[in-house]
């Protein structure tokens, strides 16, 4: 009869213990899922003069040596999403080519839209509305589908948005840092069978926009987004818009809209 009680003490003290343990786990990560794509941001403050430092003007020139189409790179403060940006002659070269190699790739790689100007130059200021396109990886072509852009499609949760609000562009001379304001669906319009076409009033990749037209299209916004963010924006402010495909739903476009909010100049 000791012997059982002995046990049976035993068996219950093993419990506490683990019960207290898996408690201790809980309080520290937050209850978060390990298998959660979803990463909380890790990266320095807007404040903290360090940030500068996680991309050097090196960086750029080594990425830009390798092919001279490079502008640079897009990363989420998250570790989301992190890719380097082209920029060619056309909207369609990249679609299926890797950057580096120039050889043939289902995924092609991310690229800026070829009629924007991102920096100021001889001709002319940079425009306001920076566009950059990246394939969504469906499981036949990449088993995580975490490729290129696919990940955007996890901003359509609100409960995703804080950790990963923030986006970078790595550029030659200078870091800007953006904060997401919209993310929406845009259903194409279709002729011969494809899907070509926007509608009038849901052009987010122009590089400029009018007063009237940002008007119009902050309207079609307002019905079409996911969750309000809070964060203001107009025809006059600097954008990033990112663009990806949704799964088995080819009429639509998922876009996400970010206003830059501050510049890092490189040393």
């Amino acid at each position: 009869m000791n012997k059982r009680k002995s046990l049976i003490t035993a068996l219950i003290l093993i419990f506490i213990a683990i019960c207290v343990g898996v408690c201790y786990w809980w309080q520290q990560t937050g209850g978060i899922r390990i298998n959660n794509p979803i990463v909380a941001s890790q990266a320095p403050s807007a404040d903290d003069e360090l940030l500068p430092t996680l991309w050097t003007k090196a960086m750029w020139q080594e990425n830009h040596e390798i092919n001279e189409d490079y502008v640079g790179t897009v990363r989420f403060a998250s570790g989301m999403i992190e890719e380097p940006v082209v920029q060619a002659s056309n909207n369609s070269y990249y679609l299926y080519v890797d950057w580096k190699t120039d050889k043939y790739d289902n995924l092609g790689t991310v690229f800026m839209d070829s009629y924007v100007s991102h920096l100021d130059s001889d001709e002319g200021a940079r425009d306001h509305n920076v566009t950059l396109y990246g394939h969504y990886a469906y499981p036949s072509v990449d088993p995580t589908s975490t490729a290129r852009f696919s990940l955007l499609n996890d901003l359509k949760e609100e409960e995703n948005y804080e950790a990963n609000k923030t986006i970078y562009f790595l550029l030659a001379d200078e870091i800007r840092e953006y904060v997401i304001a919209d993310v929406f669906y845009v259903t194409l319009i279709a002729e011969d069978g494809a899907w070509k076409y926007t509608p009038e009033d849901m052009q987010y990749y122009l590089g400029n926009f009018t007063s009237a037209y940002m008007k119009l299209f902050k309207e079609q916004i307002a019905l079409n987004r996911f969750y309000e963010t809070g964060v203001e924006y107009d025809e006059n402010d600097y954008l990033l818009t990112l663009q990806t495909c949704v799964f088995n739903q080819r009429q639509l476009r998922l876009i996400v809209i970010a206003k830059e909010v501050n510049r890092y100049p490189l040393p």
